[in-house]
């Protein structure tokens, strides 16, 4: 009963569209977290940073009031690792950082990252038992489709994908890797860096702290 009635409230958002962003003010979780950015830092600044040829990676394993903060649900309870990833660049040549290529590196395995897409599909699940369990059909299908619209913006707002990064700035996002059975002291996370303006590439490899 509770699928079919999530089936139902997901059928209606697809149907009717996402609400726009003004449309998600409200004290929500979900519009709460869309609404609280990732911390800004410079890689260099950044405990367990690493440097290669004026290229800083740092990486950051979200602890579960970090993850709440910033996707409104401790993501750990999905079994996944939420890394923030920053990239500084004190060169004076463009680079494209490749972080939906970038993989960890765990008790001498290499894992590929998780999509976040797919992280959010998973997590909202959070979303509709809460909504499921109201009284109101139309109170229901409303909340649904603001929570669920503003969670599925931020990770896609949050998301570490392919960027440019222009000389002196700084890059950072978003990566999630599956958690079970991962050691989460010895972590390493390794992404590469290509010149935009010759065919090579930097691979930079950095402990995640």
């Amino acid at each position: 009963m509770r699928k079919k009635c999530l089936w139902i409230l997901w059928t209606m958002l697809l149907l009717t569209g996402l609400p726009n962003e003004s449309a998600l003010a409200g004290s929500y979780p979900e519009t709460t977290a869309l609404e609280t950015p990732l911390p800004y830092q410079e890689a260099q600044t950044m405990a367990g940073m690493t440097a290669k040829n004026g290229v800083f990676l740092a990486a950051h394993l979200l602890s579960d009031k970090e993850s709440k903060n910033y996707f409104a649900h401790e993501l750990s309870e999905d079994e996944y690792l939420p890394i923030l990833v920053v990239v500084s660049n004190t060169t004076p040549l463009r680079l494209l950082v490749q972080g939906a290529d970038a993989t960890l590196l765990a008790q001498g395995r290499e894992i590929t990252q998780t999509p976040g897409s797919e992280v959010m599909l998973q997590s909202r699940e959070h979303i509709s038992l809460q909504v499921v369990s109201m009284d109101r059909p139309e109170r229901k299908y409303n909340e649904y489709a603001i929570r669920q619209a503003a969670h599925f913006q931020n990770f896609n707002r949050k998301g570490l994908s392919h960027r440019i990064l222009e000389p002196g700035q700084s890059v950072s996002g978003m990566i999630f890797f599956p958690g079970r059975n991962i050691d989460k002291d010895a972590l390493n996370l390794r992404i590469l860096a290509q010149d935009l303006g010759q065919i090579r590439y930097l691979e930079l490899e950095a402990r995640v702290q």
